[in-house]
């Protein structure tokens, strides 16, 4: 973050007009110029407005802020166990080196609408997305792309499927080349899901393989089971009860061997209904 736009960020996180900030050190306009980058300030200059805003002339270099924020982006990303996440945050939530350089503490609070969502704190996801809208400007190509993908993630929660769907394709637009698999693997099947319950079938049958191929690559047991469930129930919806029910077993094979419950009933019982379909279909084609 440059020295213009690093002004701007402080000034609106403390929720200074340009006029008050600006007032005795240069114009109102001068501090438009700088902040927009057209021009550079003076030292005298700098140092007054960062005397103004309490913060050090240059931003530090903060590696561990950076390990902080990685390790809780990571552990939010195919999260099994909302109790220890907790746990994480609690342990990490005020530390100061969170917020001891602007591009950390971006990332941080992206990563804080994430958690609220997971963790059922709606009100919370909420708050903090409405304030993160006023820092869109400041964002990295990855944040905004995080910020619009939990934004989804959101709108998805809600049942808002179609608004949850339009902000998942405008994040898979942005979507930056460095983002890993596993991430990618995600917004795929958060695509996925929303078109099925958009009843956008062939888009969810497309995102939710695309998915299971990423997580097949890089063996992640829960949303394999979630894709093959999601690919079953899209054969459904095409009328291909055998390659539904085929999925479905693929599902549950997996599934049995991990310890979710409920991942486990979902499976069982969308299989049970789906043979029941399948017999049904078929005696009446016999008929």
């Amino acid at each position: 973050m440059d020295t213009g736009m690093r002004l701007k960020y402080h000034r609106l996180k403390q929720k200074i007009s340009l006029e008050e900030f600006s007032s005795g050190i240069l114009s109102p306009r001068e501090l438009k110029k700088i902040e927009s980058g057209v021009k550079d300030p003076a030292l005298k200059e700098l140092e007054a407005l960062c005397k103004k805003l309490a913060i050090p002339l240059a931003p530090k270099d903060n590696p561990i802020g950076k390990v902080l924020v990685k390790n809780f982006k990571n552990s939010l990303l195919h999260p099994q166990n909302k109790a220890e996440i907790m746990e994480q945050y609690n342990d990490i939530q005020g530390h100061p080196l969170l917020h001891a350089d602007e591009d950390v503490e971006l990332e941080y609070c992206i990563q804080q609408i994430r958690y609220y969502i997971i963790t059922g704190d709606l009100d919370s996801a909420e708050e903090k997305i409405k304030e993160m809208e006023r820092f869109r400007e400041f964002m990295s190509q990855e944040q905004f792309y995080l910020f619009h993908k939990y934004n989804g993630n959101y709108n998805y929660i809600l049942n808002d499927y179609e608004k949850a769907l339009k902000t998942y394709l405008v994040a898979e637009k942005i979507a930056p080349n460095t983002i890993s698999a596993s991430e990618l693997g995600d917004l795929y099947y958060s695509i996925g899901i929303s078109s099925t319950n958009c009843r956008e079938t062939e888009k969810a049958f497309k995102y939710t393989e695309m998915a299971l191929k990423i997580y097949q690559q890089e063996f992640i047991p829960k949303r394999i089971v979630e894709c093959h469930l999601n690919i079953a129930i899209t054969h459904q919806h095409f009328g291909n009860f055998k390659m539904s029910m085929d999925h479905y077993k693929n599902a549950l094979t997996i599934g049995n061997k991990l310890e979710i419950d409920i991942l486990r009933f979902t499976t069982e019982f969308n299989l049970g209904y789906s043979y029941f379909y399948f017999k049904i279909i078929t005696n009446l084609l016999l008929i």
